[in-house]
């Protein structure tokens, strides 16, 4: 199998992998590297490597609509080589005007040379983690940052970027129901326009897995954060705050562009160590070892030798992948395809379905739209494998 990303495709979304972090957070699944900042100039180079050659073979830069760096900890990477970067990128991509482009920021990482210059050389998004204003439950978490490092960040870097969102997570361990309520009634007063809100997951092999695991930590009742996930669903709804997706929540016109095109579907191009490809038919990633990465960034035939993993969707896999999705959004999936595409699933059969999980509230159906209801929401997975069972 042919394991690159196809030729012919052009992908209108890049995702940019800046993996260094000061610190790893013990919730962290991602590919995050701690006490290897000597590499970063090495690793800069790498990854600027993959992207001339991705860019050399084709030309897309009339297709670039939006780019994401995310991490790791992106507002690590030193000012004059991400500024180096864009100027390579720029090389091959001509309209970065008129493009979305995301930073990845953790507060306390940040200072107001590092605002300006992103700023000048393009970014217009930035993403906040804050995940939550409690410090003293961030610290135990091992995420070492400061509520005066957020509102740092808030008061400067609303001087100088309109498009702001912040990170929440929802599910904590020692974080009260009231002191949900006091976050979300303190962040929908600050300069923003996004706010995603992730509920915590629980990752194998992450110390906070141990953690819960040993019975040192204890996790919030499901029921507890369903109850906090719908009341916020509303209040965020009543300060202007639109749901457009499962953990997504933007003022009009303020959603990001990036993300809806993973939601789409759409195909787009990883770079950097463990970053994730999909060219439409075939998903695929990177090396996760920083020096292998390095080393394959060295050869003469980068993406081949860069990928690590790699694999042709199924029929099944791309139909599951379409309803997951679009049930995640507020925008919904037509009740046709629902019904007619499902592999090895007769159209009465899911009828049924469909028609079981309208009778308990779960979805709704309007002009032949499939939505989840407020109640389905909070119960998405299990409403999806409800209508995916037995697909084969």
């Amino acid at each position: 199998m042919n394991n690159q990303f196809d030729p012919k495709v052009n992908p209108p979304a890049l995702y940019i992998h800046w993996p260094f972090c000061p610190y790893k957070c013990n919730f962290c699944p991602f590919v995050a590297i701690t006490g290897h900042d000597a590499y970063m100039e090495q690793y800069h180079n790498a990854l600027c490597a993959e992207i001339e050659e991705f860019f050399k073979s084709r030309n897309a830069s009339a297709d670039i609509k939006t780019i994401f760096i995310g991490g790791g900890t992106p507002s690590t990477y030193p000012e004059h080589l991400l500024e180096d970067l864009f100027i390579r990128m720029g090389s091959y991509i001509t309209n970065v005007p008129d493009i979305e482009i995301s930073l990845e920021v953790n507060p306390g990482t940040v200072n107001l040379e590092k605002l300006h210059t992103w700023k000048r050389i393009g970014i217009n998004r930035l993403s906040i983690g804050v995940q939550s204003i409690n410090q003293d439950v961030l610290h135990k978490l091992g995420r070492f940052q400061d509520t005066s490092d957020v509102m740092w960040l808030l008061e400067h870097a609303s001087s100088l970027f309109d498009r702001i969102s912040i990170d929440l997570i929802l599910g904590l361990p020692g974080i009260e129901p009231e002191a949900w309520y006091d976050t979300i009634e303190k962040v929908v007063a600050w300069p923003i326009k996004h706010i995603s809100i992730y509920f915590l997951t629980i990752h194998e092999n992450t110390p906070l897995f141990f953690h819960v695991k040993k019975g040192l930590v204890d996790i919030p009742a499901d029921i507890q954060v369903t109850q906090l996930y719908g009341w916020t669903i509303e209040r965020l709804e009543r300060a202007g705050f639109k749901q457009y997706e499962l953990s997504n929540f933007a003022r009009s016109g303020y959603e990001c562009q990036h993300n809806q095109m993973y939601w789409d579907r759409q195909p787009y191009k990883g770079f950097g160590i463990g970053a994730c490809s999909f060219d439409g038919k075939k998903r695929m990633s990177n090396q996760k070892n920083l020096i292998k990465y390095i080393n394959a960034c060295q050869s003469a035939h980068i993406e081949s030798t860069n990928i690590d993993f790699c694999e042709i969707l199924t029929e099944s896999q791309e139909y599951v992948e379409t309803l997951m999705l679009g049930m995640r959004r507020a925008q919904g999936v037509p009740y046709e395809y629902i019904q007619q595409n499902a592999p090895g699933i007769s159209r009465d059969v899911m009828d049924n379905r469909i028609k079981k999980l309208c009778d308990l509230y779960f979805i709704t159906i309007d002009n032949n739209i499939v939505r989840l209801t407020p109640k389905g929401l909070m119960v998405e997975n299990q409403v999806i494998l409800e209508l995916i069972k037995d697909i084969e």
